[in-house]
C-alpha cells in the first residue's frame, strides 16, 4: 500500500513548536486549544508577508529545527513500514527542503521513500497540490491534519485519517475521511 504522509503535526509537533517560538520572539500569547482554524496569517497575528517572514525566521530557529515527532509516531512509522511505501507529503516550500529533509532523517532515518513539498502556503501560486501527489502516486491513504487538503485529497479509491486537532473540527466528516486520536490508532488501522 501507497501511504502518504503530512509532516507538519502529523509527524511533528510543529504548531506546538510555532507557538512556543512566537510566544518567545514575538511576545503573544497563543494557546494550542484556542486554534480553530488554521490560518497562520491568523493566528502570528500578521499578513501574509509577514507570516512568511515568520516562518521563515522560526524554520531556521533551534525552534523549527528541533521539533519533537508527535507522540507514538515513530514506533508506529517503523511497524507500518513493513510491506508499504511511504512517503511526506507537506505544504511547505522549496526553501526549507533541506531543513525538513535533515529533521526527517534525524527522526526518521531510511523510512519515507521520497519528501514532496507543494508549497501551498506560500506567496506563489502552487502547481502541485498534495491532490495532484496523491494521484501522480497513487496513494491508497493519506494521514493528514488540515481538513481542507483531507477533503481536496478524498477520491474513491483513496482513505483519508484525519489527525484530531482543534483547527479541524467539524460536526460531520465527509464520507471517506476517518477521524484518528494517536498513532497507535492508525497503526491499529493500518
Amino acid at each position: 500500500m501507497k501511504i502518504g504522509i503530512d509532516l507538519d503535526d502529523v509527524l511533528g509537533q510543529s504548531m506546538e513548536a510555532l507557538i512556543a517560538f512566537s510566544n518567545n520572539v514575538y511576545k503573544t500569547n497563543l494557546k494550542i486549544e484556542n486554534i480553530k482554524k488554521y490560518n497562520l496569517p491568523e493566528i502570528l497575528n500578521s499578513n501574509m508577508k509577514d507570516t512568511l517572514l515568520k516562518l521563515g525566521k522560526f524554520h531556521n530557529s533551534s525552534y523549527g529545527k528541533d521539533i519533537k515527532p508527535v507522540k507514538d509516531s515513530k514506533e508506529a512509522i517503523m511497524k507500518i513500514k513493513g510491506g508499504n511505501e511511504l512517503y511526506v507529503l507537506s505544504s511547505r516550500t522549496e526553501e526549507i527542503r533541506g531543513i525538513t529533509q535533515k529533521w526527517i532523517n534525524n527522526n526518521f532515518p531510511h523510512t519515507f521513500s521520497k519528501l514532496y513539498l507543494t508549497a501551498e502556503f506560500s506567496e506563489r501560486i502552487s502547481i502541485v497540490t498534495k491532490a495532484t501527489v496523491c494521484n501522480d502516486l497513487g496513494i491508497n491513504l493519506l494521514i493528514e491534519d488540515n481538513l481542507s487538503y483531507a477533503i481536496e485529497c478524498l477520491a474513491p479509491h483513496r482513505k483519508i485519517l484525519l489527525f484530531d486537532r482543534p483547527w479541524n473540527q467539524i460536526d460531520k466528516l465527509p464520507k471517506g475521511i476517518v477521524r484518528v486520536h494517536s498513532w497507535k490508532e492508525i497503526e491499529r488501522i493500518i
